[in-house]
This record gives C-alpha cells, sequence and structure tokens, in this order.
C-alpha cells in the first residue's frame, strides 16, 4: 500500500502543469512577435536595396540620353522598347535603344494595396522613386523624405543625387 501512496506522489500537480503551459505560451508569444517583426524589416531593407539598384539603373539612362525617362500615370516608367516610346512593367525588363539597364525590375516583396512601387519623372533632370515602408518608426524615411523634398508618412523615397 506504501508504494501506491509514493506512485501517486510522485507526479506533478494539474496546477505545476498549468503553470508550465503558461509560462511556454507567453514565450511563444514573445518569440512569433519578435519574428514577425523581423520579417517586416527584411522586406524593408528589400525595398531599399531593390530602390538603389532601379536608381543605377536610371543613372545609367540619364548617362546615355541626358535625361531620365518619363513615368506612366501608372507610376511606371516609360522610354523602354526599342524606340523608347513603351512602358516598362515593374518585373519586367528595363531596355531602351538596344540597351538593356536592367533584366527585370523589381517590385516590392508584397507587391499589392499601397505596397508597391512608384516612379515619377519631376523634371528631365530628376525623379522620385518611392515604396511604402511597413516599418513606421524607420529612422531613414524622415532621411529620405528631407533629402528628396517629397514624401509622407511610411514613404521612403530615392531622388537623383
Amino acid at each position: 500500500m506504501s508504494k501506491q501512496k509514493h506512485l501517486l506522489q510522485s507526479g506533478f500537480s494539474l496546477l505545476e502543469l498549468v503553470v508550465v503551459m503558461m509560462i511556454i505560451g507567453v514565450l511563444a508569444a514573445v518569440l512569433l512577435v519578435n519574428f514577425q517583426a523581423a520579417r517586416t524589416r527584411s522586406r524593408d531593407a528589400a525595398r531599399k536595396a531593390d530602390l538603389r539598384q532601379i536608381k543605377s539603373a536610371l543613372q545609367i539612362y540619364y548617362n546615355d540620353y541626358q535625361q531620365f525617362p518619363a513615368s506612366s500615370l501608372a507610376g511606371e516608367i516609360d522610354g523602354c522598347g526599342a524606340s523608347g516610346t513603351s512602358t516598362c512593367a515593374w518585373g519586367g525588363s528595363f531596355t531602351a535603344g538596344g540597351t538593356q539597364y536592367m533584366n527585370s525590375i523589381p517590385v516590392d516583396p508584397i507587391n499589392s494595396g499601397t505596397y508597391v512601387f512608384t516612379y515619377e519623372q519631376t523634371s528631365v533632370d530628376s525623379y522620385t522613386l518611392t515604396a511604402i515602408l511597413e516599418n513606421a518608426s524607420d529612422e531613414d524615411l524622415a532621411k529620405t523624405q528631407a533629402r528628396c523634398g517629397s514624401g509622407t508618412g511610411n514613404e521612403y523615397v530615392v531622388c537623383q543625387d
């Protein structure tokens, strides 16, 4: 009989199991929030890098034509194709006058709703590229908006140098 009593007392109580499950739940919630924030920062970093690549291609185009390409009403780059009169679709190639400036113009990692890239030629010598960042507290937002003189809120702006 004492052996049976000892076996019953050696297990965990229901209260101890509930406490352990609560601790595991809290840790899982904290890790999930951190994981989501890391994914957001990663997409924002990709957006910034993509806009820098497009900026480089636009500068090469400028060196060839002494002006930046026009912009379409949809916020895309005009000036593609052999005649330079077609619109360059996001995700398509950026080719003008037989020169390929980009094999594939990058698209936003989410690429839907407000999360799309936009291009606007502001004059023959200037343009703005805009992306919406998910992290509203990104320190680069205010810097790029001030530098380029455009953009509000979560708009990350790239312009000519």
